[in-house]
């Protein structure tokens, strides 16, 4: 794997507080999980089951939704602003009700922040296989990088000498193990959608079914502790969207997006760590083998999708990694 380094780019920002809601433009419905980034990568917020996303800071502020067009502002004085829903990614499924397995190919990208510094991103090409009759999964990662922010990681440990915490890592790809279907937590009864006895928000039009789950509310912090290592998970959600409104299955995948933070401490010391993974899906095939090599992905070069993520992101990338 190639190993990167980028940096963070500063700048002042011209802070006031802001209540925005975040609607669809064609169906006027919330859109929940958008996040806003500001131009130096930090994650501002991330919007509520309402569409609601408070704005400290807007100046150069880019929301974004993997199934939306990126939106800039500048400077807002609308309380509502609508995202243009984009064309789906998926190819033609072929015979997926006679094979085993289904193999979901997916552009990905993990990224993670250590006290709202930018620490670690990877991006790559990734295959989710799924047999049909036990929902067994397996991945392969078809290509891949790998960028550390080497300046936030020493000066962290410089200033934290006694510190266990490896914030060095390398953030994964979204874990198949976590999808709703797949760990059969979804039921709809009178068209009403429950995961896990808690009822998960549903919007759909003619073409586009999307679900999204919050494990831990901002209100109801979740609580652990391992070894003297004390975690205080503040979010964890789940998004996915559908192409067909019809039904929830594999097949009509469209995208997945995972938000999760949590304040994290050790005797003194404490940092706060957010982790965004996302997955778009390119396409989706069925054979009767598990995983057979896809030489279409050999050339690939991963900057092809880099609309796939955050401007505000691809931005540093570019400046600081492709020239």
């Amino acid at each position: 794997m190639k190993k990167l380094l980028f940096l963070v780019i500063t700048s002042n920002l011209f802070a006031y507080s802001q209540n925005i809601i975040i609607l669809n433009k064609d169906t006027k419905q919330p859109i929940n999980n958008v996040s806003a980034f500001d131009e130096n990568g930090k994650i501002i917020n991330i919007s509520n089951n309402k569409g609601c996303i408070l704005l400290e800071s807007i100046s150069n502020v880019e929301l974004f939704h993997p199934d939306y067009e990126k939106l800039n502002l500048e400077t807002n004085k609308k309380d509502t602003v609508y995202l243009i829903p984009s064309i789906t990614l998926s190819d033609v499924i072929i015979n997926v009700k006679n094979n085993e397995y289904i193999h979901i190919y997916s552009y990905f990208y993990s990224y993670q922040l250590i006290d709202d510094f930018p620490q670690a991103f990877t991006d790559g090409i990734i295959v989710y296989t799924i047999n049909k009759k036990n929902k067994l999964i397996s991945q392969d990662i078809l290509k891949n990088r790998s960028l550390k922010n080497r300046p936030v990681i020493n000066d962290f440990y410089s200033k934290n000498k006694g510190a266990t915490f490896n914030i060095g890592s390398e953030p994964p790809p979204f874990s198949f193990k976590e999808e709703l279907i797949v760990n059969n937590i979804i039921s709809l009864k009178n068209n009403k959608l429950n995961v896990l006895n808690k009822k998960a928000n549903i919007y759909q039009n003619d073409n586009i079914i999307n679900l999204n789950i919050n494990y831990v509310e901002k209100d109801k912090p979740l609580n652990k502790s391992l070894f003297g290592l004390k975690s205080s998970i503040m979010s964890f959600n789940i998004s996915e969207s559908f192409s067909n409104s019809n039904n929830f299955k594999f097949q009509n995948l469209k995208s997945i997006q995972k938000f999760y933070n949590s304040k994290i401490s050790q005797k003194k010391l404490s940092y706060d760590y957010k982790l965004i993974q996302n997955i778009s899906v390119l396409k989706i095939k069925s054979s009767n083998e598990k995983f057979k090599e896809d030489k279409e992905y050999d050339d690939v070069i991963l900057n092809k999708y880099l609309y796939l993520i955050p401007e505000n992101i691809s931005k540093i990338i570019y400046e600081n990694i492709l020239n």
